[in-house]
């Protein structure tokens, strides 16, 4: 929110006219007219921007791959914390991919890493880790992948991660800024709190278009299920709130109302003054702030919402090569990984 704040104060009409659609209702078939019909697996690139980015290892990459694929799905392990909600525990039909061509059409392992001192601040109209120029790695084509960049945070903000919103920005900024501090799961950098990936699975629920559950005022009017930024990107009827204010009369969200975000990992029914009673507030929904270790859940209306910005607002990353292999690339089994002097 604060990289939105950022986008605003350069562009003020955006904000104005932001304001404007959100008090329009586009029309809009019913909700399960927004589900996709098939799984669509995203190519994503992981940019590893750090002094030293051999640190964050081909392993680590795959495993955060992985962790995207079993939270997105749903068919994460540890869901039973919000058993309280299953009646509206979301399914999505989103995957991920390490991107296998460039845009050039070379072959590719979906990971390139650049030694350098450049970090990402978000406080900065143009941040440094997106740009060759400023010593980070440029995007590759925003339409085609998923680009994930990861280093340090010079901000001075303690920023774990931060996405653009769809349809609002920069295209040579689109796509996602995680903190090597809560990337994967690597026991070598990783912050306890945050070192099972869970800060991935929240910033890219920001890219595919969701807020923060609590909705971003600390109080009760707020609401997780607004219309979009002010970009190329509208959301129809159905799955934004025209009135903006908790949810209260309105069947869009699915999510309880919240007064604040959750910075601690609970357990058990947790209520607050917008959620006086059970099941209470949802701590274990991805778009809070709690801990990794409680997180484990999107909602139905959650993933409607997503599904429809991909199939709609990002729907060119549906036909992306990225995830396959240029036919002319030579497929080997083994490659060397390390180069061992013993006389050295």
């Amino acid at each position: 929110m604060e990289r939105l704040d950022r986008i605003y104060q350069e562009n003020p009409q955006l904000r104005l006219l932001n304001e404007q659609k959100a008090a329009e209702v586009p029309a809009g078939p019913a909700l399960n007219g927004y589900k996709l019909q098939a799984i669509i697996t995203v190519p994503v690139v992981v940019h590893i921007v750090l002094p030293n980015p051999w640190i964050v290892t081909d392993a680590d990459v795959q495993n955060q791959i992985d962790r995207l694929n079993l939270d997105y799905s749903g068919l994460n392990p540890d869901s039973t914390n919000g058993s309280g909600f299953y009646a509206v525990r979301g399914h999505s039909q989103i995957q991920f991919c390490l991107a296998r061509r460039t845009p050039g059409g070379q072959l590719t392992n979906g990971i390139e890493r650049k030694a350098s001192s450049a970090g990402s601040n978000v406080t900065v109209a143009t941040d440094p880790i997106k740009r060759s120029s400023l010593g980070g790695l440029d995007v590759w084509d925003p339409t085609s992948y998923l680009n994930l960049w990861v280093g340090t945070d010079v901000s001075g903000q303690g920023i774990l991660g931060y996405a653009q919103f769809p349809g609002s920005g920069a295209p040579a900024d689109d796509g996602v800024f995680l903190n090597y501090q809560s990337f994967g799961s690597s026991s070598c950098y990783t912050i306890s709190a945050y070192n099972k990936g869970r800060t991935g699975s929240h910033e890219v629920g920001h890219y595919f278009g969701l807020y923060h559950i609590w909705g971003d005022e600390n109080g009760c009017t707020g609401d997780d299920f607004r219309q979009l930024p002010a970009g190329s990107c509208s959301l129809p009827a159905g799955l934004f709130n025209p009135t903006g204010q908790g949810n209260t009369g309105s069947d869009v969200g699915d999510t309880p109302n919240q007064g604040a975000n959750t910075t601690t990992c609970p357990s058990g029914t947790v209520t607050d003054a917008c959620s006086g009673s059970a099941p209470g507030k949802m701590y274990q929904n991805y778009m809070d702030y709690t801990a990794d270790a409680c997180y484990s859940m999107f909602t139905v209306k959650q993933v409607a919402r997503m599904e429809w910005v991909l199939d709609n607002c990002r729907a060119a990353l549906k036909t992306s090569l990225g995830c396959q292999p240029p036919a002319s690339a030579i497929q080997l089994d083994a490659s060397p990984f390390q180069s061992v002097n013993p006389w050295v």
